[in-house]
């Protein structure tokens, strides 16, 4: 990755950051665990960023990890939003 690419994917990183752990603070108990695995590794790839670019050993900053933690976040979603409407 070049250089001047490096700033804006930190920028999308660390705001993935606050936006999954502001869901672990408003998502139902069933998804708190697999959000907050998620979130830690994403947490891992920032700070390896932070120290030098080193790979995080959750290995998140690859396509395949990162289309993983957001199918994760997406079907978290469909079953909060599933648990709430068998509530109505």
């Amino acid at each position: 990755m070049n250089q001047e690419h490096v700033r804006e994917w930190f920028d999308d990183l660390v705001e993935a950051q606050f936006w999954l752990r502001s869901l672990t603070s408003c998502c139902g108990t069933e998804q708190l665990e697999r959000l907050r695995e998620v979130a830690d590794a994403l947490d891992d790839a920032v700070a390896a960023l932070v120290n030098g670019g080193r790979r995080p050993s959750s290995g998140l900053l690859g396509a395949a990890s990162l289309q993983t933690s957001i199918q994760t976040v997406s079907d978290c979603a469909r079953a909060d939003g599933l648990a709430l409407v068998a509530r109505r």
